[in-house]
C-alpha cells in the first residue's frame, strides 16, 4: 500500500503533463470527459438537473417533457431524464428555421463545424429499430439515433428533396451502463463522423455544398430527444443526460488506455461510482487513503 501511494504521488507530475499536452485548444474537446462547463463554442447545454433550462444562458430551453419521460436522480452527473421506451415520450425544443438569420438553427448555419453529443444509458439491447436519441431536424437536419437493428449508433444529415449522409457504427452499444455519443460535422474536411465513448466509430466525407447541416431555408426545425421525430415505435428506452450542441467540430484527445502497463492509468483504482474510470484524480487518492487507514496487519501485502 505504501508503495502504491508513493507511485501515485510520483505520478502526479505526469498526470499534469498529460493534461497540459491537450490544453492547447480545450474549447474543442468533447464534452463530459474534461468537465461539465460551457465554453465559447457551446451553443446549447442542458444539464437536465430537474430543469429544462439551457445552461448556457442562450435561451434554448426545452419547451416540453411528455408522456412518461421524467427527471431521474440517476443521471450520469446528478440528474437526467428517463425515457420508458413506449408512447410519445420526449424532450422537445422548437428551433428557429433558416431565414438568413445567422442565429437560426442554433447558429450552426455560419459555423465551421457542428457537434451534437450526450450521455446515454440504454436499459435494454437491442433498442427499437431507429430508436431516436437526438433529432435536430424536421424533414432535414442532423440526427443521432440507433441503427435498424437497434444495437449500434447511426447518424444522418438529411436534406429535403436532395438526400443526405448516413453513417453507421460498428460497435454494439452495451445496455446497463453509460455511454458518450456524438455526431461531428466538419466543414473544412466535409466529413460526418460518429463517436462512441470517445472513439471514432465511422465517418463519411460529403461536403453537400453550402448545406452542411441539412437545414433548409424557411423550415422550422425541432429538436426532439428520446424518439425518432413524429414516429411512434421508435422510442429510446433508457436515460439521457448532459446534452450539448456546439458550433465546432469537436474531438476527443487521445489518452493512455486504462490499465496499460507503464502508463499513469496504473494508478486509476476508483472513480465516481467506486470503480476505475480511466482517470487519475482525487477519487483514486481517496480510495487509496481509505484502504490504507483500514490496514491492521503490517505484513498484509495490501498494506505495504
Amino acid at each position: 500500500m505504501k508503495k502504491m501511494l508513493k507511485n501515485w504521488i510520483l505520478m502526479l507530475p505526469i498526470v499534469a503533463l498529460v493534461a497540459s499536452a491537450f490544453a492547447e485548444d480545450p474549447n474543442q474537446w468533447m464534452y463530459g470527459y474534461y468537465g461539465l462547463e460551457s465554453d465559447p463554442n457551446t451553443v446549447a447545454l442542458w444539464h437536465l438537473d430537474d430543469s429544462l433550462v439551457d445552461n448556457t444562458g442562450n435561451g434554448h430551453d426545452f419547451t416540453r417533457i411528455d408522456n412518461g419521460a421524467a427527471f431521474t436522480t440517476s443521471g450520469k452527473f446528478n440528474q437526467g431524464v428517463d425515457f420508458p421506451g413506449s408512447g410519445e415520450n420526449l424532450l422537445r425544443r422548437t428551433v428557429d428555421g433558416w431565414t438568413g438569420d445567422p442565429n437560426g438553427y442554433f447558429g450552426l448555419l455560419t459555423a465551421d463545424g457542428a457537434t451534437i453529443e450526450a450521455w446515454i444509458y440504454p436499459d435494454v439491447s437491442p433498442q427499437k429499430p431507429y430508436a431516436g436519441l437526438m433529432w435536430c431536424a424536421e424533414n432535414d437536419g442532423l440526427i443521432l439515433r440507433y441503427d435498424i437493428n437497434g444495437t449500434r449508433l447511426r447518424a444522418d444529415v438529411l436534406v429535403a428533396n436532395v438526400g443526405g449522409i448516413v453513417v453507421e457504427g460498428t460497435t454494439d452499444i452495451t445496455a446497463g451502463q453509460w455511454h458518450h455519443v456524438a455526431l461531428v460535422r466538419d466543414k473544412a474536411t466535409g466529413s460526418c463522423a460518429i463517436y462512441l465513448d470517445g472513439s471514432l466509430e465511422a465517418s463519411m466525407v460529403s461536403g453537400m455544398g453550402e448545406n452542411l447541416y441539412g437545414a433548409s431555408p424557411g423550415t422550422i426545425h425541432v429538436l426532439e430527444v428520446g424518439r425518432n421525430l413524429s414516429t411512434f415505435g421508435r422510442e429510446f428506452d433508457g436515460k439521457i443526460d448532459e446534452i450539448r450542441i456546439s458550433r465546432v467540430a469537436r474531438f476527443e484527445p487521445p489518452l493512455p488506455v486504462c490499465g496499460d502497463p507503464g502508463t499513469v492509468m496504473e494508478a486509476d483504482i476508483s472513480g465516481p461510482d467506486g470503480v476505475p474510470d480511466c482517470y487519475v484524480n482525487m477519487y483514486d487518492f481517496a480510495a487509496l487513503a481509505a484502504a490504507w487507514l483500514n490496514c491492521t496487519e503490517p505484513t498484509d501485502p495490501n498494506c505495504q
